[in-house]
């Protein structure tokens, strides 16, 4: 998510800093991975806002050659990241939140601070910028 190693590691650091100076408010540590997973995702949004990028894939290169024995070969997973990072830095922040890391509508639109119907259109939108975008390269 932070693009490199030494952001990575020192976003977990300062979440993981945090998490624990908070630890004694939490009051069912049965609670306690998914606490802990949205404190480390709020730390990783607050540094990507601070660096002004908002990116949440690296970019990917995209090989020439396709694996014809399957459609989620290698090149198709490719071309399929390389389509997220042809959209907008809203919408693919959306799609990621909800697909890769599984909140839903409202849980996003309280991390990015936009209501839940914002986040609906701009992952509806997403989804069919993506469709637009693989469907002119495919040959």
């Amino acid at each position: 998510m932070m693009g490199n190693d030494d952001d990575a590691s020192d976003v977990l650091q300062d979440a993981f800093v945090h998490a624990f100076s908070k630890l004694s408010k939490l009051n069912d540590k049965a609670l306690f991975p998914g606490w802990l997973k949205r404190i480390v995702l709020n730390h990783c949004i607050d540094a990507l806002r601070k660096r002004k990028q908002f990116e949440m894939f690296e970019n990917q290169e995209v090989e020439d050659e396709e694996d014809e024995n399957s459609d989620w070969s290698g090149y198709q997973i490719k071309r399929i990241l390389k389509a997220m990072d042809s959209i907008s830095v809203g919408y693919r922040t959306v799609l990621n939140l909800y697909v890769f890391e599984g909140y839903d509508h409202q849980e996003i639109g309280e991390i990015l601070n936009i209501s839940t119907s914002t986040s609906r259109a701009q992952y509806s939108k997403a989804k069919e910028k993506i469709r637009q975008v693989l469907s002119i390269n495919v040959n």
